[in-house]
């Protein structure tokens, strides 16, 4: 663990005495930022902001609708993290936006059953509420 040195002035007797500590050094959690420019250049086509993001984990949500259609539990749900993003921009054969742009998210299993990364729109995932990895 790194450590910073304090230096602190402080009076014995009336005689300045300066001592040194050492103190563990406290980090934030970094926010680390990905930034790129869509190929939309129309300003009729906004891309909206992701609706989740790198580890997040999340769940999906045909596999939620069929705990509750045949009343199971919800506890035992396998959870899948986003470790891919993709901008869908739908374009015409000439390379005109028809469409709205929308974000992709390719989730793989946190057990190994799932070895390939499957893409789903939002609509198909929840955040699971259990949290991140």
């Amino acid at each position: 663990m790194p450590y910073s040195t304090e230096i602190q002035t402080i009076e014995a007797a009336g005689i300045p005495v300066i001592e040194y500590r050492n103190q563990p050094e406290l980090y934030e959690q970094r926010l680390i930022t990905i930034e790129f420019t869509p190929d939309v250049n129309n300003d009729e086509y906004l891309v909206e902001q992701p609706g989740f993001v790198f580890g997040d984990t999340v769940i999906i949500k045909e596999h939620w609708d069929n705990c509750f259609i045949n009343r199971l539990s919800t506890d035992e749900l396998d959870t899948f993290t986003v470790c891919a993003m993709e901008l869908i921009e739908p374009k015409n054969q000439s390379g005109q936006p028809i469409d709205y742009p929308y974000w992709h998210y390719g989730v793989r299993c946190t057990e190994e059953t799932c070895p390939k990364i499957k893409f789903m729109g939002k609509k198909r995932l929840f955040r699971n509420s259990r949290g991140r990895h």
